[in-house]
């Protein structure tokens, strides 16, 4: 809710490895949401393995949610090997291939 976020970020900022700033007494200085928002985003590190795993959920949920609704039966809907494509800020890297047969 809009209400817990601001304490849950505090929580996930105070709890980060990265350096943060300090206070004089070496406590971690109190920071605006954008900045605690920034600063974890600038130092999160992704794997390529999380990545191929965060892939293969996303064509799976695909393939559930057009065998539910569509005309489309799960045999003819093959899952392949997700591959790391180029991106860009314009184009980013979000994309799933879908071939039926």
């Amino acid at each position: 809710s809009t209400e817990e976020y601001p304490k849950l970020l505090t929580r996930v900022y105070k709890a980060a490895t990265f350096e943060r700033p300090r206070k004089m007494l070496g406590l971690i200085k109190k920071q605006d949401a954008a900045v605690m928002e920034k600063m974890l985003y600038d130092h999160i590190v992704i794997s390529e393995d999380e990545l191929r795993q965060l892939a293969r959920a996303r064509a799976e949920m695909i393939k559930d949610y057009l065998v539910k609704t569509g005309p489309i039966e799960a045999e003819r809907i093959f899952l392949l090997q997700p591959q790391a494509v180029e991106s860009t800020p314009q184009l980013p890297a979000r994309r799933v291939d879908i071939v039926a047969r």
